[in-house]
C-alpha cells in the first residue's frame, strides 16, 4: 500500500536502485537523478545487502531492475522487500508472459520497461507517492 507524502512537495524523493547490471545501475541512477524532486540515495546489486542499503537510507521508493533472465529472482527480491518496504517499482526490459501481474502480486506498485522515455520513468515515480 502507498500513502500520499505528509511533507512538503518541496523535499525531493528519495531513491534506491538496484540492478545487478552496473551499466543499467549507472543509466538508472542518472536518469532518476536528473528529475527535479528525486535524489538518488544508493544504488546497488540485488544481493542480500539490499535490505541493509535500504534500512540505511531510507529510500521513498526501490526501483528494482529485472534482467529478462532473472524473472524469479527478481519478484522474490520484490516479495521480501514489500514486506518491509511498501513503495517498490519493478523496470523491467519487457513486459511480456503476465511479468507485470506477477510484479504487482510480489509487490511491485508500478512496472516500468526499459524503453521508457526518462520523463516517464521520472513521472511514474513521482506520481507513485503523489508529489507534485
Amino acid at each position: 500500500m502507498v500513502t500520499a507524502r505528509s511533507d512538503t512537495a518541496a523535499e525531493a524523493l528519495r531513491v534506491l536502485v538496484v540492478d545487478d547490471d552496473r551499466r543499467v545501475r549507472a543509466s538508472l541512477a542518472c536518469l532518476i537523478g536528473l528529475r527535479v524532486g528525486l535524489t538518488v540515495v544508493g544504488a546497488t546489486a540485488a544481493d542480500g545487502a539490499v535490505p541493509a542499503l535500504v534500512a540505511t537510507t531510507h529510500p521513498d521508493v526501490v526501483v528494482v531492475g529485472l534482467a529478462p533472465c532473472e524473472h524469479e529472482a527478481g519478484l522474490a527480491l520484490l516479495r521480501g522487500l514489500h514486506r518491509r518496504w511498501p513503495a517498490l517499482v519493478l523496470v523491467a526490459t519487457c513486459v511480456q508472459d503476465g511479468l507485470a501481474q506477477a510484479s504487482r502480486a510480489a509487490g511491485a506498485d508500478a512496472v516500468i520497461t526499459t524503453d521508457s522515455s526518462p520523463e516517464g520513468i521520472g513521472q511514474t515515480l513521482v506520481d507513485l507517492l503523489a508529489i507534485a
